[in-house]
């Protein structure tokens, strides 16, 4: 039995827990424990010091930090996206028993009586209901030709933003719904080398 009072393994320090963290992360990402622990440090020591952008090395050294973390963030999507796919595949190879499942289901409701019509398990209830006779579309094109014909298709915003361009050219008209916006200018933030179209005129 499970002594409460033993205190003979102690309670890791906060030190080993950090420690322990920066492993996990680093198998994590796939990066030496010291590249980690740098990385915390720098995180400590950015939240000591007040950040100002006053030469193109701070705003270099920003701009670096971003795409670290866009770098972070991408690589955590594709290894989601890879776990995804590997669930939904395994998921796939399950439900490839459902109909079996579905007529024992029904089999075993009908031996304890067939009065009820949901089977509570452990991990899950198989429910079975009758659904009412519905229409629904079998053949996309041939629906797709009726609604133009009965003017239900939706509208086709860049297609219809073309012609209020070509309108606007030939008549100067504007067509109804369409706003002129105002010339402006756009702030962005490019990574990697700079090309020649942002030399320094």
């Amino acid at each position: 039995m499970f002594d409460t009072n033993d205190t003979t393994e102690q309670m890791p320090t906060e030190a080993e827990l950090t420690a322990a963290i920066n492993g996990i992360a680093a198998d994590y990402y796939g990066l030496p424990v010291a590249t980690i622990e740098q990385i915390a440090a720098d995180a400590q020591a950015e939240k000591r010091e007040a950040f100002v952008i006053d030469s193109p090395g701070a705003a270099d050294w920003l701009l670096g930090k971003i795409a670290a973390v866009r770098a972070k963030k991408d690589l955590i999507k594709a290894q989601t996206a890879q776990m995804l796919a590997q669930l939904d595949a395994d998921e796939r190879s399950l439900l490839r028993f459902e109909p079996m499942l579905r007529e024992w289901g029904a089999q075993e409701l009908a031996r304890r009586g067939g009065r009820r019509k949901s089977l509570p398990l452990f991990h899950g209830t198989l429910t079975y209901r009758k659904v009412p006779a519905g229409l629904k579309v079998a053949d996309e094109g041939a629906a797709l030709n009726e609604a133009v014909a009965r003017g239900l298709i939706k509208l086709d915003a860049a297609g219809y933003r073309a012609a209020a361009i070509e309108a606007r050219k030939a008549t100067g008209e504007i067509l109804p719904g369409i706003e002129v916006t105002p010339e402006s200018e756009h702030f962005g933030i490019k990574f990697g080398k700079a090309g020649p179209e942002d030399a320094e005129e």
